[in-house]
């Protein structure tokens, strides 16, 4: 049978139905959103007049050899059911729609259709604008009401002209080959909970997949992180502080008084930082701090690589009087950075270099 789907939220209520009637030359979904304090027959002169629109409007002018012959318009009467009956107009909707368990049903057409109230339904779904083989590719939006994503039914097809479409994977990732290159990816998604299920959307890509750039630096800096830390040691990344690591990108390169002044504990008056702009000079402050504190990482050539800068700025801090460093992963040679003349690139997302160590307590 076929369904309408009814969603309710803050004293108003959604509703959607496919009409499909060949005779009328109409194949459309019909969306509506109401106040469910309305009585009935608001709600179903709305759907009347809409409906009643686009049937008309389909209809053709029918032409003979002698006249233009216009065809009657079509009148269109919505009903609302439960329990065989139709509802009187008066009755408020929200009574209607309870979700008591009690079918109720939308006519239309000489079509019922079961309300499904409450159900799974996606507001939002897109998919990436590049696209590359052997990458994996999902979802950049996903906004669903009453959905269980876990529970979702999501299936992917490639095409190459957006017409013939084949089936190629099920799942909410998938990871386009190389005989995927030039083909455009859809994505279907019967949205689900553990009651019920909305209706399926799909979601087509504007652009086609690329060819991928063969293997990616990261792809060899992820064979240092495969297995898991154990007993007292666990694994830092840049951005992630806990109470005696302290690490980030500080936007000073090692000459700077940042890092003498984590690294050594103190900074002179004299430090070139204090006089970097003439008319706001600093004097007479010696800077100190009491934190016997190391760079896991030392002071890379570069972790920020830019056309026009490039320098290390970023440093995991820890406290040497509590750690121990047991693995620095390595970073992108110099020659694998001026690939792509410059970060971000094809295979560097950020124009910072990930910093990762694996440290241990004492």
């Amino acid at each position: 049978m076929d369904k309408a789907y009814l969603r309710r939220s803050n004293g108003t209520f959604d509703i959607s139905f496919h009409l499909l009637r060949s005779e009328f030359n109409v194949d459309r979904r019909f969306n509506f959103s109401r106040k469910l304090d309305e009585p009935v027959s608001n709600f179903l002169a709305r759907v009347n007049a809409n409906v009643e629109k686009v049937v008309n409007k389909k209809k053709k002018k029918k032409k003979n050899e002698y006249s233009v012959v216009e065809t009657e318009e079509y009148k269109v009467t919505a009903s609302l059911l439960q329990d065989n009956s139709v509802i009187k107009d008066d009755v408020l909707c929200e009574n209607i729609f309870k979700n008591t368990g009690k079918n109720v049903y939308l006519q239309v057409l000489d079509k019922n259709y079961l309300i499904i109230i409450d159900a799974p339904y996606i507001d939002a779904i897109s998919l990436p604008n590049s696209i590359l083989a052997n990458f994996p590719v999902y979802p950049s939006k996903f906004e669903a009401v009453f959905t269980q994503k876990t529970l979702c039914e999501f299936i992917w097809y490639v095409s190459k002209d957006k017409e013939s479409w084949n089936k190629a994977s099920e799942g909410f990732i998938y990871t386009p080959s190389n005989a995927d290159i030039n083909s455009y990816l859809k994505l279907t998604c019967i949205p689900k909970n553990e009651q019920s299920e909305g209706p399926i959307v799909e979601v087509i890509t504007d652009v086609t997949v690329d060819a991928s750039p063969g293997e990616c630096p990261f792809e060899y800096r992820h064979m240092f992180t495969k297995n898991r830390c154990t007993n007292n040691s666990f694994r830092v990344y840049k951005d992630k502080n806990i109470n005696i690591i302290f690490c980030g990108d500080f936007n000073s390169v090692p000459d700077c008084g940042i890092y003498r002044l984590y690294t050594t504990g103190s900074v002179p008056e004299d430090i070139i930082d204090f006089k970097s702009n003439q008319e706001e000079t600093i004097e007479g402050i010696n800077l100190r701090q009491q934190f016997q504190l190391g760079s896991a990482c030392g002071t890379p050539k570069y972790t920020n690589f830019t056309a026009g800068f490039a320098d290390c700025l970023d440093y995991i801090f820890y406290d040497k009087t509590k750690l121990s460093v047991e693995q620095v992963i390595p970073l992108p040679t110099n020659e694998e950075l001026v690939q792509n003349t410059a970060l971000p690139s094809i295979v560097f997302p950020s124009d910072h270099i990930s910093l990762v160590a694996d440290l241990k307590f004492l």
